[in-house]
């Protein structure tokens, strides 16, 4: 399932992609601290740049939840499928270190982050396979 339910959420920066068109390349590079960076994730939000619900997309286990200046605060969930989701830009976090979360469950609400300022509330999102 996709980090939110909301039907009013939608893609506003997609990762980089090194095979993508112009287009997609210019719209997945931020700017920040006189640097330009390449967006490792997908970024949600809403037209009206309003909070909203973000949930786990599988059965996992919370491994952190950490704050950081730049990307705000961040929750990383690993699955039993060697995958780990990271959802960073929260305004609040509802799970802490160790729990078990089903797919769906809701972790926080979406927020703001520095690197991200421009989009207002968002979810920036991470999805990692580990060899």
């Amino acid at each position: 399932i996709r980090p939110y339910v909301n039907d009013a959420v939608k893609v506003v920066s997609s990762y980089y992609d090194y095979q993508g068109d112009n287009s997609t390349q210019e719209n997945s590079i931020f700017y920040y601290g006189d640097t330009y960076m390449q967006n490792s994730g997908v970024d949600y939000a809403m037209d009206d740049k309003q909070e909203f619900d973000v949930v786990t997309i599988l059965d996992g286990t919370v491994t952190s939840v950490s704050d950081d200046d730049i990307l705000g605060t961040t929750v990383e969930v690993k699955y039993s499928n060697d995958l780990v989701g990271i959802y960073q830009s929260l305004s609040e976090v509802v799970v802490k270190a160790n729990d078990n979360i089903i797919q769906g469950s809701i972790i926080g609400k979406s927020g703001e982050s520095n690197i991200g300022k421009d989009l207002g509330s968002h979810l920036h999102f991470e999805l990692y396979y580990i060899l």
